[in-house]
């Protein structure tokens, strides 16, 4: 299956929404724009504040898409979804000790989370959303990200949570990602419901003004996978050929040795 085109379009001032700490009382703020200056069509900045202030070192920033219908992503078709970023500037977290007893400053965010649900929450009467699974991946910005960088994330490496925090595989709740949705007795099961890009504190580890642009998401096809499969079955051959080569290379080495020493002993 070739690889799907997700975003662009992301038409950020339709399809997506804010959903950021304010809905629990807190003060963060997220935006998404175009970005008419990019050379990459169709692009858009993400940006905003993480506060940490406000709900004591908690906070977060996200936009979110729901998308329409259901998306169907099954996995023995793709393998994964890859997303194509840039940043005005990379940033990277100040060292820490571990042997330092002072807890470490938050420092400006350089940590951004693509986030996956197969349910769309429902809300409660006083309009917050419900808590459900969410599937999510963290990447940070790290060395100089000012060109398009390509992040390839393979199914696996999308992390079951819940309310923020890793959900382990023997909790009740745990359901496992299933991008590829089914419908059973009338219900629909799987596939990708929603979509979201957050910036969040990581439980205070980052804080402050926060910038990513957004090129594109696309979703893998299968034939990436069987091209790395392809060539790691090259690499294996060409290393099974490489220790022959060497094989008969030192045979031979060896007989010179015994001939040479062979007609010295005779002369």
């Amino acid at each position: 299956m070739p690889t799907q085109i997700l975003f662009p379009p992301f038409h950020p001032h339709k399809s997506w929404r804010a959903v950021d700490d304010r809905i629990r009382g807190g003060s963060s703020v997220s935006h998404l724009d175009p970005l008419a200056d990019s050379s990459s069509a169709g692009a858009v900045r993400f940006w905003g504040t993480l506060d940490t202030q406000t709900l004591g070192g908690a906070g977060f920033a996200s936009q979110c898409h729901a998308f329409e219908h259901r998306l169907r992503l099954p996995k023995d078709e793709y393998a994964g979804l890859a997303i194509t970023f840039s940043a005005p500037s990379a940033k990277q977290p100040a060292p820490h000790h571990p042997a330092s007893t002072e807890k470490p400053r938050p420092v400006e965010p350089y940590e951004y989370t693509l986030t996956l649900k197969t349910s769309t929450p429902s809300l409660r009467p006083d309009g917050r959303r419900e808590s459900t699974i969410s599937y999510e991946h963290t990447f940070p910005l790290s060395g100089s990200l000012t060109a398009p960088t390509r992040l390839v994330i393979p199914w696996h490496a999308f992390e079951a949570t819940y309310r923020g925090r890793p959900l382990p595989a023997t909790d009740p709740k745990y359901i496992p990602l299933d991008p590829g949705s089914t419908t059973e007795n009338g219900k629909t099961r799987g596939g990708i419901a929603e979509m979201s890009v957050m910036c969040r504190s990581a439980f205070g580890r980052q804080e402050g003004e926060f910038d990513l642009r957004l090129i594109r998401i696309e979703a893998v096809g299968d034939e990436e996978r069987a091209w790395d499969l392809e060539a790691q079955g090259r690499g294996r051959r060409f290393r099974a050929v490489s220790w022959k080569a060497l094989g008969l290379a030192a045979m031979l080495c060896v007989g010179l040795t015994v001939a040479v020493r062979f007609f010295d002993w005779r002369l």
